[in-house]
C-alpha cells in the first residue's frame, strides 16, 4: 500500500496530519498509525492534528519529478488498536481527516 503525493515546488517540504472526529469507537479501542509488528511506537490519532509522515520521512520516496510515495506493508498504516478482552462485536464509524501542510511539522 502507498500514500501519495504531489508536489511541484522547488525543494519540496510537506507534511501530512490526521485527526479523527464523529468516531463511535469505545474507549476501549482507537485509531493509530503504525504497524501491528511493532505496536509500541503506533501514533494514536484523536481530535488533534497529529504528523503521520513528511518529505523526510523514512520510507518515502521520490521520482525526482515532485512525485512522492510512503509505501508500507499490509498490516501497517491506518489500523484500529483495541484491547480484545474488552471489545464488542458491532458496528462503528468514525470520519479520518487528512491535511497537507507546507512545510516539515
Amino acid at each position: 500500500m502507498s500514500f501519495g503525493i504531489t508536489d511541484t515546488y522547488g525543494s519540496p517540504s510537506f507534511s501530512v496530519q490526521a485527526t479523527v472526529t464523529n468516531s463511535t469507537l469505545p474507549s476501549t479501542m482507537s485509531f493509530v498509525w503504525g504497524s501491528v509488528s511493532t505496536p509500541t511506537t503506533n501514533l494514536t490519532l484523536g481530535t488533534s492534528a497529529s504528523t503521520i509522515f513528511n518529505s523526510n520521512s523514512s520510507g518515502v520516496s521520490s521520482d525526482g519529478a515532485g512525485n512522492f510515495a510512503l509505501t508500507f506493508a499490509n498490516n501497517s498504516g491506518l489500523l484500529i488498536q483495541s484491547n480484545s478482552s474488552r471489545v464488542s462485536p458491532g458496528t462503528y464509524t468514525a470520519q479520518i481527516n487528512w491535511t497537507l501542510v507546507s512545510g516539515i511539522q
